[in-house]
């Protein structure tokens, strides 16, 4: 019998749910969505949503952990496309994703039986924040290669 490591074994169940693309319930644990997802709120994710900034999405983080923070948006690297997320109660962002770690949005809140709504002020916010992340990465490289 083969073990799997707990990132290999939480990437294969992100495979399989993507692969249904059918919603499916996640139970939010932690306080950095707060207040829009709060700690043992039941969420619907849905795989396959068409995503844009100012979504919550849920992502396979590089620590081996399933994650749900704000999308800010998507930006184009050396390396290809790159998408940027942070949670609502920070302004770190979580690094640069590739889009296979993305499982899906949250569209329902079903603890509060509300849809959850992401455009408006919520989606520009998510753009401005974008851009400052941006502009401080290509900042951070013109400072590095001046040296």
């Amino acid at each position: 019998m083969t073990e799997l490591s707990t990132y290999d074994a939480l990437h294969a169940a992100a495979s399989v749910l993507k692969e249904h693309d059918k919603p499916f319930e996640i139970v939010i644990r932690g306080h950095c969505m707060e207040p829009v997802l709060l700690d043992g709120e039941r969420v619907l994710v849905t795989p396959g949503a068409r995503l844009r900034a100012g979504d919550i999405i849920v992502f396979l983080s590089c620590s081996g952990g399933f994650t749900s923070h704000r999308l800010l948006g998507r930006t184009v690297t050396t390396r290809g496309a790159r998408w940027m997320s942070r949670p609502d109660n920070s302004a770190m962002i979580d690094g640069l994703l590739i889009r296979e770690q993305i499982i899906g949005k949250v569209t329902r809140n079903l603890s509060r039986r509300t849809e959850v709504h992401t455009g408006g002020v919520r989606r520009l916010l998510s753009r401005v924040a974008l851009l400052q992340n941006i502009l401080a990465m290509g900042l951070r490289k013109l400072t590095v290669s001046e040296r």
